[in-house]
C-alpha cells in the first residue's frame, strides 16, 4: 500500500526537518548553559515558532523563484 499523499515527503524536506531539530536542540542547550530552565512546554513553543518562521521563509523564497 502507498502512503497518503499528504504523508509523503521528499528527501530534501526530512533533511530540512532534521535541521530544523538540530537548531532547536542548539537553541535549548545554550539556554540551559545560561543555567536557563524550561519547561517540556516551553520547549514545544520554541519548536512551534521555528516551524512556523521556517515555513514563512520557506514560502517567501518559492515566491522569489517564480
Amino acid at each position: 500500500m502507498s502512503p497518503a499523499k499528504g504523508l509523503m515527503t521528499t528527501r530534501a524536506q526530512s533533511q530540512q526537518m532534521r535541521q530544523l531539530y538540530r537548531v532547536w536542540r542548539e537553541q535549548i542547550r545554550k539556554l540551559e548553559r545560561r543555567r536557563i530552565c524550561l519547561s517540556a512546554g516551553q520547549k514545544r513553543l520554541i519548536l512551534r515558532d521555528l516551524r512556523q518562521h521556517y515555513r514563512t521563509l520557506e514560502r517567501s523564497c518559492r515566491l522569489l523563484q517564480a
